[in-house]
């Protein structure tokens, strides 16, 4: 059954319909993915790309499962969809601590931050969350990946991205994200700009610092 907005804000039905519809495409498009990956023995290079790709696949599942487990007893407790959730993507610790604690700080609640493209993939379709903040520069998936497949699989989530060069933002931008930042970009204000995006959309209500 597919829910009904309320005056343009997601409810509680709307944020669990949105994870069981990002769940099943997931699985349905992964395991398409995993049979072709499995048909591709032309050359070494290729199976390497492919075995990478499969690791990958594999981690987003692993992340996945995890999180809609601690998801699941989330929503036996009780599910607030009165704070926008956001999820970090970053390799820098530091940088994940910074994004964290501004974010928080502009009234978003931060649910998970995490330093691989795969776990935050797999995170992002099990929450399905109201923004995601990602590096350019990620391990085991590119930036570009987990971008498109956000896009595909958590459609409804605002996408922004700290890039280290300014080649990076037009692939970016046409892949979907919301926002592109330099890294020269004080983590605070790229925090205070990210809310700033959310505060435009009616669906979100993050109340002003």
């Amino acid at each position: 059954m597919k829910y009904e907005q309320v005056s343009g804000e997601r409810t509680v039905l709307g944020l669990l319909q949105d994870r069981i519809d990002g769940l099943t495409a997931w699985h349905t498009a992964a395991r398409s993915r995993e049979l072709a990956d499995r048909a591709r023995k032309d050359s070494r290079e290729l199976r390497l790309d492919a075995r990478r790709r499969l690791e990958a696949l594999h981690r987003v599942n692993d992340a996945l499962i995890t999180r809609s487990e601690a998801a699941t007893a989330e929503a036996e407790r009780r599910l607030d969809v009165s704070t926008p959730r956001a999820v970090v993507i970053h390799r820098q610790a530091w940088m994940r601590e910074k994004l964290a604690a501004g974010l928080v700080q502009e009234g978003l609640l931060v649910v998970a931050v995490v330093e691989d493209g795969a776990d935050g993939l797999g995170i992002c379709i099990a929450e399905q969350p109201d923004v995601v903040v990602l590096e350019d520069r990620l391990p085991s998936m590119t930036s570009l990946d987990v971008l498109r497949a956000l896009r595909q699989f958590a459609p409804r989530t605002v996408v922004t991205a700290q890039v280290e060069s300014d080649a990076s933002t037009r692939p970016l931008i046409d892949a979907g994200a919301t926002a592109v930042f330099s890294r020269r970009v004080p983590p605070a204000l790229l925090c205070q700009e990210v809310a700033d995006h959310l505060r435009k959309r009616p669906e979100h209500n993050v109340a002003a610092t």
